[in-house]
């Protein structure tokens, strides 16, 4: 089980895991209806519970056909129903019940405190769907947005912030730390993020910088992002807050010191912070941007019920990684996921991309899955070396045993290869020259 609450708090890896995912799912429902379900129905019988305390449209759309598309249903509850607002009742009370009829709960809500307090209580995963201080599921399917667009790593990518210090530039800025991108955030001297934030970020990070005029924030720049100024229960003087960002405002000539190809991106709802004519131009992405929440929810709902579509890339990089410390080996990946290079805890690694032997069918826990290596030794085709051993990657190296079986007299490269192919996730060890007869030498399943 795994909390989504702060990008800051989750892992880099755990994050490019899901984003590998919510592209893998995208891909596999070109051809499929909103109400179709995923092919395996890998939450079939869990109950997400969404509690909304804060106005919603398009997390609630994008939550509610994301636990329906795995095989699962939701259920949206008000708070103004619930004996949690009316009859005091407490959040410890609360949440034990929503443990015990559901199988998630995502909250928004405009109270961070809230949110900490039912993750202690709760026995379920908590999702946060926006609270003050962070919008973490809207940023993290923004990132996979970009990287769709632009067809490269963000943090190839110089990105630039426009508009008020909110929960969304907090978790854009979480996010530039965690897949280290280039963050460039342009807004009025008064309305910097807060000093916990500019501490995160001094003790995080030389790629963000503050500027106090748009222009230079834009500048260059291979997407900027915008929110509203007047932000949900904002309590101030509006006019004269609107007054201060005049200068901010995305125009055609704002535009106009980025780069040609830039894109624009904004969480909407939108207001008068950005020109009808920016926001209805080629170089907008809105509506793409809202629709891609589905598929990183879907990919973030997978990651904290922990299912197995989540945890073979966590397994991928746990056995490489032991690998590499006990056995000191060059490790190679050969795989037919394109994405899979965009793992980085992995360390210099060189891959090798494969297409997809022909399908045919395995029987899985009581059911059929698509097996693409008819047999296990297909997997030794791959192998550049002589000799070859295989291994599942749901092994586990302890220690140098392995060593035993390579004659260390001799000159070899100790290289790994693993096969990645939907289920199948092959590890293939070897060396030149030195015969070998052990498949699976080491670990436990």
């Amino acid at each position: 089980m795994n909390h989504f609450i702060n990008l800051k708090d989750i892992p880099a890896n755990d994050l490019r895991n899901i984003l590998i995912d919510a592209k893998k799912r995208k891909i596999a429902r070109k051809k499929l209806d909103n109400l179709e379900i995923d092919k395996g129905a890998p939450l079939k019988g869990k109950l997400l519970i969404q509690m909304f305390e804060k106005s919603s449209l398009r997390t609630r759309l994008s939550f509610y056909l994301a636990i329906k598309q795995l095989g699962g249903s939701t259920l949206t509850l008000r708070p103004d129903e619930l004996h949690l607002s009316k009859g005091g009742e407490s959040i410890e009370d609360t949440a034990k019940i929503l443990s015990n009829f559901g199988n998630a709960f995502m909250l928004r809500t405009d109270n961070d405190q809230k949110l900490e307090e039912f993750k202690k209580h709760l026995s379920i995963p908590i999702i946060n769907g926006l609270s003050p201080s962070s919008h973490a599921t809207q940023v993290l399917s923004d990132v996979f947005t970009v990287e769709e667009i632009k067809k490269k790593p963000i943090s190839k990518l110089k990105i630039s912030w426009i508009g008020d210090s909110n929960n969304v530039l907090n978790s854009l800025i979480a996010a530039s730390v965690k897949f280290s991108f280039e963050l460039n955030i342009g807004c009025p001297k008064n309305y910097h993020p807060d000093k916990n934030i500019l501490s995160y970020i001094k003790n995080n990070s030389d790629k963000i910088f503050l500027h106090n005029d748009a222009k230079t924030a834009a500048l260059g720049a291979d997407v900027i992002f915008s929110d509203k100024v007047i932000s949900m229960n904002d309590k101030v003087n509006k006019t004269k807050k609107i007054s201060h960002f005049k200068n901010f405002r995305i125009n055609k000539k704002l535009m106009s010191f980025a780069k040609k190809d830039c894109i624009f991106l904004h969480c909407l709802p939108r207001g008068k912070e950005v020109d009808e004519d920016v926001f209805a131009s080629k170089n907008s992405k809105v509506w793409q941007q809202a629709l891609n929440r589905v598929h990183v929810q879907k990919s973030i709902l997978l990651y904290c019920f922990d299912t197995p579509e989540i945890k073979y890339h966590k397994l991928l990089e746990r056995c490489v990684s032991q690998i590499k410390k006990h056995l000191n080996l060059e490790i190679t990946v050969v795989t037919n996921i394109e994405t899979f290079k965009n793992i980085s805890p992995l360390g210099m690694i060189n891959y090798k991309l494969v297409e997809n032997s022909t399908t045919n069918n395995r029987p899985y826990r009581g059911k059929s899955i698509a097996w693409y290596n008819k047999e296990r030794s297909m997997a030794y085709d791959h192998s550049p070396y002589d000799t070859t051993i295989l291994m599942d990657c749901d092994y586990f190296v302890f220690d140098n045993t392995l060593d035993k079986i390579f004659d260390t007299s001799q000159s070899m490269c100790s290289p790994i290869d693993f096969t990645v192919n939907g289920f199948a996730v092959n590890f293939i060890t070897g060396s030149i020259g030195l015969p070998t007869m052990f498949p699976w030498p080491v670990g436990k399943r």
